[in-house]
Formats: C-alpha cells, sequence, structure tokens
C-alpha cells in the first residue's frame, strides 16, 4: 500500500474517532460486547446487550436501558407506549418494588461449585430463604435457589441493585446465568418440591453492537408514573 493511501485511511480512521465526519453508509457505529439470549418465568423471553457504556435488558414486558457512565436508567414499554428516565437508585426503589422483590427474605449465597452454561464459566452458588406472606414469613417453609453466574460480566454496585430488584435474581456475585428454586418443609430437605426453573441461558456471543441498541424508539410518550409504564405487565402488580 503506497504511503499516500496509508495517509489517507489514518486521517479518515481519526475523523470518525473524533466526530468530524460520519462512518460510511452501513458501518453503524457501536461498541464490541455482549448479547445474550434468556427465558425465565419473570421477564419470559429476555434479550441481553451488554457493552462497556451501556446495559438493555429487552424483555417480552418491558426495556431496560442503563448507562454506565451516567447511572440513569430508562425503562419502556411497546404495550403501554410509554417511557421513564430516572437514576438507577430510583428506578430499583420505584419499579423493583413492582417486581415482588421483596416477597422472600434469603440468607448469604454459598459457593458450591465451577460450571459452564451457554459457554460461560463460572460458579454455581445456592442460598436458603423465607416466602413472606403478609407482614410475616413463613417459618416452616425453606426455600432454596442454585443460581449460576458468570464472573466475565460484572456491573458496578449500583447497577447491581437495580438488575437485582428488576430481574428478582440476585446480580452481586455476577451476572446470572441460570437458576432455579426447591422448597420443603423445615428438617426434612430430602422431601424437597420438583425444581422450578427461574433462568435459563439459551446462547451468549460476543458482537459489536450499535449505539442505536440503547435508544428509546421512536413514538413513545415520556411519563413519570412507573404504574402508567407498567400498566400492561400482570407480573408487575403491587404485593397485596
Amino acid at each position: 500500500m503506497s504511503k499516500i493511501k496509508t495517509s489517507i485511511l489514518v486521517y479518515l480512521a481519526l475523523m470518525f474517532a473524533i466526530g468530524l465526519i460520519a462512518p460510511p453508509m452501513g458501518l453503524a457505529s457501536g461498541d464490541k460486547g455482549w448479547i445474550i439470549r434468556q427465558k425465565s418465568p419473570f421477564l419470559g423471553a429476555n434479550v441481553w446487550y451488554i457493552t462497556e457504556r451501556h446495559v438493555k435488558s429487552a424483555s417480552s414486558i418491558f426495556t431496560l436501558i442503563v448507562d454506565l457512565k451516567t447511572y440513569r436508567a430508562i425503562m419502556y414499554s411497546i404495550k403501554s407506549g410509554k417511557y421513564i428516565e430516572m437514576s438507577v437508585e430510583d428506578a430499583a426503589a420505584r419499579c423493583g418494588a413492582f417486581r415482588r422483590a421483596k416477597s422472600y427474605y434469603f440468607k448469604e449465597m454459598k459457593l458450591k461449585k465451577d460450571v459452564t452454561v451457554a459457554g460461560l464459566k463460572g460458579k454455581e452458588y445456592v442460598r436458603e430463604g423465607l416466602k413472606k406472606k403478609g407482614d410475616r414469613f413463613i417459618a416452616d417453609q425453606i426455600y432454596e435457589d442454585k443460581i449460576d453466574v458468570t464472573d466475565e460480566i460484572k456491573f458496578p454496585p449500583r447497577v447491581v441493585n437495580l438488575l437485582s430488584r428488576v430481574t428478582l435474581i440476585p446480580h452481586e456475585k455476577g451476572f446470572p446465568t441460570r437458576a432455579e428454586r426447591t422448597g420443603y418443609l423445615k428438617g426434612r430437605p430430602q422431601n424437597r418440591s420438583e425444581a422450578f426453573a427461574m433462568l435459563d441461558t439459551l446462547y451468549a456471543r460476543r458482537s459489536v453492537i450499535p449505539d442505536s441498541e440503547f435508544k428509546v424508539p421512536r413514538g413513545l410518550t415520556e411519563t413519570t408514573s412507573e404504574l402508567e409504564l407498567l400498566m400492561n405487565d400482570d407480573n408487575a402488580l403491587p404485593i397485596n
């Protein structure tokens, strides 16, 4: 390649990088990241788009976009035609409550073994807890969760709290890839219920994710009420 052509390519690359000229048609700007497809009874079919700047959870119920630089969160619903923007702390407090995030109380998770799910290496943790009914916990019914996580994907603590509240699965140890729950009467762990699948990962791959993936779709109306946003989400009703 001639020195002139090399100089031109270097110049164009520099202009793209600092934003003085737009990339050529067909070359959408974006970051390298993860695309992960999962399913769960809480969010239905769900696809994650994760880069160093953003995280997006696009479920069949609602979509959550978090800016990892500004710690702003956007939630929107195609069903209701609404979107809402707030801090990650406000999103965890206001929207997480409508996902029944406080229905259970669990002890600290304990490390069990190494696992690999959909090509993602990680660890399996186990935690035990009680279910809340009204203002009290049912002491004679024990619930045990097995939660597989990958440490290849981690989020800042402020974002971890939000994702844990919205998905109902803890993100403190890493990104959850699989989870199941069993129950048994106190003192009878050998007679536990059939495992209930809370989360499974169908595939995970690295890819360039366009910036447009983290924008609110056109035609949606901004709201200040999470109730109005989630009005069509049967799983988002307040706890009685």
